[in-house]
C-alpha cells in the first residue's frame, strides 16, 4: 500500500470512529420525565388490576417505566394490557425473538390498522399458543419517527435518531387476549378506549 492510500485509509477509520463516538455518547437526554403511575385502572366498563414486574425483568428491559396489567369487562372477557418507554439504555425485546424461547408458537401474523385520533396506524398481530392455550398479540414500536411493527424498520428509526441526533425515545405497546369471537371483539373495543390513554402516557410530543 502506497503513502496516499495508507493516509486514506486512516482518514476513513478515524472519521468512521468519530462518527460512532458522536452517535453513541451525542444524543441528548430525554428532557420528559415518564411515569405510568396514573394511568387508568377504571374506563369505560373495564377494571383494571395493575401487576407486578419481576426483578429480573426489569433488570433486562431497564425501561423508564413500564405498566403491566390485566383488565376485565362486565362479560368477564380479559385483555393484558403492556407498555414501556426507553430513552438512552435498554430497549424492547421483540415478541418475534422472545415468543418461542418462552414456549410459544407463533402460528400467523399479519398487519393490522387501528385509529388513533384522526389517523391510522398498522400494528401486527400474532396469533399464538402454548400449552393448548390460544391467544392474539396486537404490538408495535413508537418512535419519534412513527409506528413500525416491523423489527427492521424498527432498527431503521434507531438509527435514524442517532444520526440526527434527537433524543432517544422508543415505546413498546402489546395487548393480548383469548383467541375466540368474544374475547376478538372485547380486544378492539379496549384498543379504542385505552390506546389514545396509552399515547398521552409517553413522551413524543412533549
Amino acid at each position: 500500500m502506497d503513502r496516499k492510500s495508507f493516509t486514506s485509509v486512516i482518514a476513513i477509520v478515524v472519521a468512521v470512529f468519530l462518527l460512532s463516538t458522536a452517535i453513541r455518547y451525542g444524543q441528548p437526554e430525554t428532557a420528559a420525565d415518564v411515569s405510568f403511575d396514573d394511568f387508568p385502572a377504571h374506563l369505560g366498563g373495564w377494571t383494571g388490576l395493575r401487576d407486578s414486574i419481576p426483578g429480573y425483568t426489569l433488570d433486562m428491559l431497564n425501561p423508564i417505566d413500564i405498566f403491566s396489567g390485566t383488565y376485565t369487562n362486565h362479560k368477564g372477557d380479559q385483555v393484558h394490557l403492556l407498555f414501556d418507554f426507553f430513552s438512552q439504555d435498554g430497549g424492547p425485546h421483540s415478541p418475534r425473538n422472545c415468543l418461542p424461547g418462552s414456549g410459544w408458537s407463533i402460528l400467523d401474523a399479519e398487519p393490522r390498522t387501528i385509529q388513533l385520533g384522526d389517523r391510522s396506524i398498522t400494528i401486527h398481530r400474532l396469533q399464538v399458543e402454548r400449552a393448548g392455550a390460544a391467544y392474539v398479540m396486537d404490538f408495535w414500536y413508537v418512535t419519534p419517527f412513527g409506528e413500525t411493527a416491523n423489527d427492521f424498520v424498527f432498527k431503521l428509526h434507531e438509527l435514524a435518531t442517532s444520526l440526527v441526533f434527537l433524543p432517544r425515545k422508543v415505546a413498546f405497546i402489546r395487548v393480548v387476549a383469548a383467541r375466540n369471537p368474544a374475547s376478538l371483539a372485547a380486544l378492539d373495543e379496549f384498543e379504542q378506549l385505552f390506546i389514545p390513554e396509552v399515547y398521552l402516557q409517553l413522551p413524543f410530543h412533549r
